[in-house]
This record gives C-alpha cells, structure tokens and sequence, in this order.
C-alpha cells in the first residue's frame, strides 16, 4: 500500500509486557476515553504490540503451559537497491538468529520486494535476485511466506506486461518464495501440543489495483482445513492484508454522509464472514502487515494484530511511531499465545 493511506498510529513504538493483576496501562486522558468505549462496544484492544490470550475466570491456580513453538513474524520489507533496504534486511534477520531464545520458523507477511506490481522487467529481476541472495546467504531458519501486493508482478498497466508471459501475477511471487500454491498449511507441534498455522492469500485483482478478500476456492479451502482438523486443536491465521484491524479507523477521516468506510485495499472486504468461521474452529490469533502500522483487537476469543513493518516508513525512518521491527511470537499448548514487537536497531540511510 501507499504511506500516503496514513495518518496516525494507533500504537507505541516500544513493546512491553502484557498487562496482568499485578500491572496496569498507562494512559492518557483520551487513551482512557477511548479503551472505554471500546470496551462498552465488546472489543478490546491495547497500545502495545504484547498480548496473552486471557485465561477463563477460576478460583484455582491456572494450570502450567508448555510452549510448542516461537515464530519470528516479519512482514513488509520492501527489499530494493534504495535506501539501504538490503543492508536492512540482513541486519534485521540477524537480529532475529542472534536472539538468546532462537524462533523455530520465520513467517513473511508479504511485500517482500519493492516493487514488480508496477515495475517492468529490469526492475523485477533486480528485487527478485536481491531477495533470493539474502535468504539464502544470511538466514538458517526455516521460512514461511505469505504473498503482498507487491510481490505480484505486472498487475497494474504501467509495467508493460502481458497475462501470457512467465512469470506474470502471482507466478513471479510463488517462483521468489518457493511456494507449490497461493495458500497453503503447516502445523507446529511440541511435546503434546500442536498448533495449525493457515497461511492466506489475501490480494484479488482489479484492474490497476487490487482488492483484499479470498476467492472462492480459497475460501471453500479454507473452510474445509478448519473443519477437518481436530475440534481442540488452536489455528493461527496469517495473512498479508487484515482480516480485522482498528488502524484503518485511525489513519484518516472516514466519515461519508452517515457511514463509515474503509477501502477494501487496506483490509480484508470479507473480514466479517471470515471472523465467523475463525470463532467457530478455535482460531486464536491472526496476525498481518500491509500497513506498516502496529495494532491489536480481540473478539470473540479472537486476537488480531497488525504487526508493524521490517521497512518501517518503506526504508525512510518510523511509520507514525512505529520503528522497524519484527514480532517474537511464542505458542502455547493451552492455546495461549503471547506476542512482542521487537525494534532490530535500524538506523536509517539517505
């Protein structure tokens, strides 16, 4: 997406830990306004990036937990000769192995390059070498993607492409990030615990443009995966664009007569009917980029987070106050989960 799309943050730019009994969020006057009326509509959010999926109310200690898998989420890169970005990325998959607490996977969120949506063949090439080399020289860990915008190439008019030559549309992505499919599953298991991980493909196309939802086959794939896996077993989503988020809401004026609108280039237009289908089959936690904003509602047992961007303002600095970063999310066989949005240290170059 463009940065113009962006106004205001709805987050901190630093993590901390999730509030309990013990420790309470600090807020401003209108911070408090604002968590109060969301609470008074049944949604509840926090300015952090920090989340453990509260246990029910009980009089007895909460039985212990065992963690079946801690994923590294990195979305919006925007790999480019610009800027620094290569040099970037590699700092920033770096930091991630460096970590004393090592992640089982990376997942990538999309928008890997900058840009083949618009871009012609020179450029293409020249993002897609860039991404390959850096995977490959500097990252040990396995790696899951999900596919962005501006992974797809040729799409829009300006890049002068035909639908009839390789490595058109989605092709180019599945060729960059070794995919045998759009969408695709894998589980993570541990000990007793097993956690299904569904990554979506959420960009259609229109012409020149996209919009975010999931076509038909995928949706019917989609229903059938979360109906055949065990009743009790915990599913996170991951997908490029929100399927639920509140920073749309926050980035501009959206007032329209007497509606409210949000561009379904920002989020998922079938956000309700996939939340419906996500309550029913124990989805815990879907996480996203697209906007390289910071966010986080939960619903219905429900948690969606937006997590920021390893680009951060596209290689230019913070994006409203959310730094270049990364989120450390640890799983949990109790179907818990916490996650944090970690900083990598980028300093930014002309």
């Amino acid at each position: 997406m463009n940065h113009e799309h962006a106004d205001r943050v709805l987050a901190r730019d630093r993590p901390f830990d999730a509030p309990g009994p013990e420790q309470l969020l600090r807020t401003t006057r209108r911070e408090a306004i604002g968590i109060a009326l969301l609470g008074a509509l049944g949604v509840s959010t926090v300015a952090s990036a920090q989340s453990v999926t509260p246990p029910p109310a009980a009089t007895t200690a909460a039985a212990p937990r065992s963690r079946v898998a801690r994923i590294a989420h990195l979305t919006d890169v925007h790999v480019q000769p610009e800027r620094g970005a290569e040099a970037g990325f590699v700092q920033c998959l770096h930091h991630v192995q460096a970590q004393a607490d090592r992640p089982d996977v990376i997942v990538t969120g999309g928008d890997h390059v900058m840009d083949v949506f618009e871009q012609q063949a020179p450029r293409a090439a020249l993002v897609g070498g860039m991404w390959r080399d850096i995977v490959k020289r500097d990252c040990s860990l396995r790696v899951e993607s999900a596919i962005g915008n501006h992974d797809i190439r040729g799409w829009h008019s300006k890049a002068a492409m035909k639908e009839t030559e390789p490595g058109y549309g989605k092709s180019f992505a599945l060729d960059l990030l070794g995919l045998p499919q759009r969408y695709h599953t894998f589980d993570l298991t541990a000990g007793a615990g097993t956690w299904q991980v569904i990554v979506l493909d959420s960009i259609q196309k229109r012409p020149d443009s996209y919009r975010c939802y999931l076509d038909e086959e995928q949706l019917a794939w989609v229903t059938t995966t979360l109906t055949a896996k065990p009743k009790d077993r915990p599913t996170l989503v991951v997908s490029h664009a929100p399927v639920l988020s509140l920073a749309p809401l926050t980035i501009r004026d959206r007032r329209n007569d007497d509606d409210v609108t949000v561009p379904g280039s920002l989020i998922h237009l079938d956000g309700y009917q996939l939340h419906q289908l996500f309550r029913k089959h124990q989805v815990r936690l879907c996480l996203s980029g697209h906007l390289h904003l910071l966010d986080q509602c939960a619903i219905d047992g429900v948690t969606y987070i937006c997590g920021g961007a390893v680009s951060g303002n596209w290689w230019k600095g913070s994006h409203h106050g959310v730094v270049e970063g990364y989120g450390l999310v640890d799983l949990f066989d109790d179907g818990s989960f916490a996650h944090q949005y970690v900083p990598y240290g980028w300093n930014v170059r002309s």
